[in-house]
């Protein structure tokens, strides 16, 4: 099998052992992950409480085929030696393998990397041949890096799902559950310890269409695929002043449509503050779609603890 498989030839590369037990090359206080076939298991969450009931039906992804294609590309040839030192993560989560989609949301960046995300280690995991939409897909990639796939879990599935009403009950900050119906997309795919606008901005110039546009309109593409209130709508956790000084490029194209709080409200730096916008005359691909930036003054990279607000107040819910 392929999980037994990857268990053992990874056993004596990156530190993981056969009886599944996943220790991070840089370990954290003691920390230890029980993964088993790679699925995580979670005693107080199970899929059944939290995953809305859903209609099987087969999903048209051939819309998505470039966009996986082109950051399966993007990652092999980190691979081979381009780009920085630890593997870049231009999306994590739904890989569109059969599994609904919930949301899509659009990060700034991976953040800091580790040794699990090292050439050395990737490569002696995965071997030369390492498509990263195949192993999203088939969950080996999220065994590999359960840390990644929590805070994916925790910080934006858990959140969104809570704030629409679909889950319900106890939460706990320690829950590990796969990370596979909501699709996170990072607006620059590269790891670093400060995300730098100079870094970022460098790159999307590099090649507009593949490294800036390209984001953008995966994200609305696949919104579209949502099965819920947030069909053909992106989150962006990103404040609106941070959105507005990236992508300057942006303003002739869009339209503000809604501000949360509006101007005649008085904004608590706490709360949760949104601003939700349209394309007016770009690509066909964007039209129908809502941008959501979403945030708040104390949030750090969370979403707001009053997200089911804004949902309520944007009228994607009622």
């Amino acid at each position: 099998m392929l999980a037994d498989t990857y268990l053992r030839e990874a056993s004596n590369r990156c530190s993981f052992y056969r009886e599944g037990q996943c220790e991070g090359l840089n370990k954290r206080s003691e920390q230890q992950i029980w993964l088993s076939r790679f699925f995580f298991f979670n005693q107080s969450l199970s899929p059944s409480e939290w995953a809305p009931a859903t209609t099987e039906k087969p999903m048209d992804c051939s819309a998505l085929a470039p966009y996986f294609k082109h950051y399966d590309t993007l990652v092999s040839d980190w691979l081979s030696g381009k780009a920085s030192h630890y593997m870049p993560e231009p999306w994590w989560g739904w890989s569109c393998n059969g599994k609904p989609l919930h949301a899509v949301v659009i990060n700034l960046n991976p953040g800091e990397g580790g040794e699990l995300q090292s050439r050395r280690c990737i490569s002696s995991a995965f071997g030369s041949d390492f498509h990263y939409r195949e192993t999203m897909a088939n969950g080996t990639l999220a065994a590999h890096l359960p840390d990644t796939t929590r805070w994916h879990r925790n910080k934006r599935e858990l959140p969104i799902l809570k704030a629409m009403s679909v889950v319900e009950g106890k939460y706990r900050d320690k829950t590990v559950t796969l990370s596979e119906n909501t699709l996170c997309i990072e607006a620059y795919p590269f790891h670093s310890k400060t995300f730098k606008d100079s870094q970022a901005k460098e790159y999307w110039l590099e090649n507009p269409d593949a490294n800036f546009w390209k984001f953008i309109s995966f994200a609305a593409v696949a919104s579209r695929l949502v099965d819920g209130a947030l069909n053909s709508i992106v989150l962006i956790r990103i404040s609106w002043s941070r959105w507005v000084k990236l992508t300057k490029e942006l303003r002739p194209h869009i339209e503000i449509k809604r501000e949360i709080p509006d101007s005649g409200q008085s904004a608590d730096r706490k709360r949760g503050r949104a601003v939700e916008f349209s394309f007016t005359d770009r690509h066909e691909v964007f039209q129908g779609v809502r941008f959501m930036c979403v945030w708040s003054g104390g949030g750090r990279n969370n979403f707001p603890s009053d997200l089911k607000d804004i949902f309520l107040q944007s009228e994607i819910i009622n």
